[in-house]
């Protein structure tokens, strides 16, 4: 009778752990900000200031328009009011590489070039990538070191189902 049991109780805990597994690698867990830069057009203008990585804005920005389906983030014009300014700030030993808020009238995403200058290419475009999902209201989200959102530098560079279910969280307040 107890061999019946440990085998009955052995395969039914061995059923589950099998069919809650890809349950779970599968379920996207979705990280929002309490507030977003997108204007009530449904737009995140942003104006380049004094930044010296204005080359990676164009693929860090395409990167969230691609999945978003349309040009949500754009660079500002004489039409447009600034949601977001972009700009170097050069801050040793405040242990933070970039850092985008809402500071009233317009947002900013403040690059620090202290410790920006010692990352690759690679690594630069990951840091944009991650405020500009900051300006769109997502989160940071340490569920998955793969997470463009996740909370220190990496070198990935796709969105990950987080940062997707992320976006189209924060989306539904624009």
């Amino acid at each position: 009778m107890k061999k019946w049991i440990l085998v009955t109780g052995f395969f039914v805990f061995a059923l589950f752990l099998c069919c809650s597994i890809p349950v779970f690698a599968a379920t996207a867990i979705p990280s929002v900000l309490g507030y977003d830069l997108v204007d009530s057009g449904g737009h995140m203008d942003y104006c380049i200031g004094d930044t010296k990585y204005s080359s990676y804005i164009w693929g860090a920005t395409n990167t969230w328009n691609n999945y978003l389906g349309e040009k949500v983030i754009r660079e500002d014009t004489a039409a447009t009011i600034t949601d977001c300014d972009i700009y170097d700030n050069y801050q040793p030993d405040v242990g933070w590489v970039a850092r985008t808020g809402d500071y009233g009238f317009c947002g900013a995403m403040e690059l620090n070039p202290y410790y920006m200058d010692e990352l690759s290419a690679t690594k630069i475009l990951h840091v944009l990538k991650h405020e500009f999902g900051h300006t769109l209201g997502c989160d940071e989200n340490d569920c998955s070191d793969l997470n463009i959102m996740y909370p220190s530098v990496k070198s990935n560079s796709n969105l990950t189902i987080h940062d997707k279910a992320s976006v189209d969280l924060a989306r539904d307040s624009w």
